[in-house]
């Protein structure tokens, strides 16, 4: 069985506390000397999900590096495309769910032992660590 985090600890238990928590966990794993490594699945079908394949790529040290107006920015290093994740999206185009997404669009976070999970009404971000 796997442990839950409880998330209850914070008086407002909503998706901000939660993307704060987040925030914390992923801060307190950014490490160079130690990297932390990521392995993140995307998994947005569009609606006729004929042939789809989730987005799988690894991060090294994700982190949450701006929540503004409703808008999380994260950013990692890319370990196949050797660049970090928010300059792939500004330099090359590639724009992956995990770079950019609005706080309005979260129905959920969940947390256990082995990942995290982000879902959308539209799909999820599973983030193993």
């Amino acid at each position: 069985m796997l442990k839950q985090y409880d998330l209850s600890q914070y008086e407002d238990n909503t998706v901000q506390a939660d993307i704060q928590s987040l925030r914390q966990f992923l801060d307190e794993r950014d490490n160079w000397e130690n990297p932390s490594k990521y392995t993140v699945l995307e998994y947005f079908p569009p609606e006729n999900g004929v042939n789809y394949s989730p987005t799988r790529y690894n991060v090294t040290n994700l982190v949450i590096t701006d929540i503004e107006d409703g808008i999380v920015i994260c950013d990692g290093y890319l370990d196949e495309e050797d660049i970090m994740l928010f300059n792939n999206m500004g330099e090359n185009d590639v724009i992956y769910n995990l770079n950019v997404f609005t706080v309005d669009n979260i129905i959920m976070i969940g947390m256990n032992t082995e990942y995290i999970t982000i879902s959308f009404d539209n799909g999820y971000i599973r983030i193993y660590y």
